[in-house]
């Protein structure tokens, strides 16, 4: 996919406004994109930006600077197509399973009576052509034995006269010459020549239950040596580095059947996690994942896919300051970074970003209450700070009113090019902004030759305000009121610390390597 269609994906999926950051993030995680480059952010946010000049030919509008979202109507739509596709897919898996089902019992019996019939037809060629080698074999004997001193043909004829049935004569000697050529050995007549001796004694045919005993007593012995051949192959393949464990020593999975997940990072967590502790490699994981349909994605290579899900996911949660989920072991094998702890210790670690979590909601009402409490003045000086980090350049002040109010221009930084946009800042905390200030606002624009403008106020916003900033067919503002504000002061590290608690764990690959 495009940026564009990504980010159209991704805020479909999410049903509410993001930051083009969190749009980038989701779009990186889930694999959507064909084309990341080296700043998939900055690429993210000019695409948008580009599209939201559209008007009513985009799909995404922008509701304040960097955040984005669907339009309604747009919205609904894609939905309903996604359900659509989705109902259909459905339909036709259970279309092809229930066609596997009906075709699979007559396959089995076919093969069941070809393999039968194969095996017979092969004995009995087997037969036919050890027949004919032992009439060549007999006559060749024959013409041998013809140069046989006197006394060798009277013991013969002697033991001829004398044979008990246990083929001790000139016959039997015979056969038992013909097995030592066969074996390639002189000393004793291989299993093959010992069977045949047997069966064809002084003339007399065995019993077919004993020939055929007797006849596969080599094949049989044929098994070792396969099983010999196939163990230094095995040992091949991990110096390659493939992987050595097999899908049957695998979980059954079973809990995962009907489960359904968004991203591909999030459906190999879960099959790692159902694996008992225990490292697979990537083209195990992908067999799961695609076998039982965890995720709506299609792919033509399934282990390349998941590979790739796992080091972005890391990749994003390393950006973020996060713990990576994944670890690569030897062999090309995967496990979970938290297997380094038990489970006692996952548990306290969700506790921790809980509480984390709950003082960050502390912080942000903190900072929100003395960001009321500050002077205009001081006030504008905040919000000039703001702009400055989220890439808004050439800040000027224009006007400054009788209360308290400032309006000034800047220029938005927007890939090569730069957008001219009228800001105007509302220190009355206790106030409330109305549509008029809107209207206001926008009526400026042509002094300033901006094309968009912003408001940031941290006291009540009315509704009316909220629909004329949003109206398709005139310029666009931004209304910033207090949660968003804090939210971005807080982004942007402006009125707040960050401290990081590290977290120790084994690292579980690294002590696997040491084993191996």
């Amino acid at each position: 996919m495009t940026f564009y269609e990504a980010a159209v994906e991704v805020l479909r999926r999410s049903g509410r406004p993001l930051h083009f950051k969190k749009i980038t993030e989701v779009a990186l995680r889930d694999e959507l994109l064909s084309h990341v480059g080296k700043t998939p952010e900055s690429t993210m946010e000019d695409r948008l930006d580009l599209e939201t000049k559209k008007d009513d030919a985009s799909w995404i509008v922008r509701t304040r600077p960097g955040v984005y979202m669907l339009k309604g109507d747009v919205a609904e739509r894609l939905n309903d197509e996604a359900k659509a596709r989705d109902e259909e897919n459905r339909i036709k898996r259970e279309e092809a399973k229930k066609k596997k089902q009906a075709k699979a019992p007559v396959i089995e019996e076919d093969s069941e009576v070809d393999d039968v019939d194969d095996t017979e037809d092969d004995e009995e060629v087997d037969d036919s052509d050890d027949s004919e080698a032992d009439e060549d074999s007999d006559d060749a004997d024959e013409d041998e034995d013809e140069d046989d001193d006197e006394n060798e043909a009277a013991n013969d004829a002697s033991s001829d006269s004398d044979d008990d049935g246990e083929g001790r004569g000139r016959r039997g000697r015979r056969r038992r010459r013909r097995g030592r050529r066969r074996s390639g050995s002189g000393d004793a007549p291989s299993d093959t020549a010992t069977a045949k001796t047997e069966v064809k004694t002084n003339g007399q045919v065995a019993p077919a239950a004993e020939r055929a005993e007797k006849v596969e007593k080599p094949r049989k012995a044929e098994k070792p040596e396969k099983a010999e051949k196939a163990e230094p192959s095995e040992k091949r393949g991990r110096r390659r580095g493939r992987s050595s464990d097999k899908p049957a020593k695998l979980a059954s999975f079973d809990d995962l059947e009907g489960e359904r997940f968004e991203s591909i990072a999030d459906a190999a967590f879960a099959v790692l996690n159902a694996n008992n502790r225990k490292p697979i490699s990537a083209a195990n994981v992908a067999k799961v994942v695609f076998d039982k349909k965890l995720v709506k994605f299609h792919t033509h290579d399934p282990e390349a896919t998941i590979e790739s899900a796992m080091v972005t996911d890391n990749q994003v949660r390393a950006r973020g300051s996060r713990r990576p989920l994944f670890a690569q072991y030897r062999d090309a094998r995967w496990g979970l970074t938290q297997w380094g702890v038990s489970d006692e210790g996952v548990e306290k670690e969700q506790q921790i970003l809980a509480l984390a979590a709950e003082l960050r909601q502390e912080s942000h009402d903190q900072l929100g209450e003395a960001v009321g409490r500050l002077k205009s003045e001081a006030f504008e000086m905040v919000v000039m700070t703001l702009l400055e980090r989220l890439d808004y350049r050439n800040l000027k002040v224009s006007k400054r009113t009788s209360d308290g109010d400032m309006y000034f221009s800047a220029d938005w930084r927007r890939g090569f090019s730069d957008l001219r946009v009228c800001v105007r800042v509302l220190s009355d905390a206790e106030s409330t902004l109305e549509a008029t200030a809107v209207k206001e606002l926008r009526e400026t624009f042509e002094h300033y030759a901006a094309a968009e403008g912003i408001i940031v106020h941290i006291g009540e916003v009315s509704k009316d305000a909220v629909r004329e900033s949003r109206k398709d067919d005139v310029a666009k503002v931004t209304i910033i009121d207090r949660k968003a504000l804090v939210r971005l002061l807080i982004d942007e590290g402006i009125g707040v610390r960050t401290f990081q608690t590290p977290l120790v764990m084994v690292d579980t690959a690294f002590i696997d390597a040491l084993q191996r």
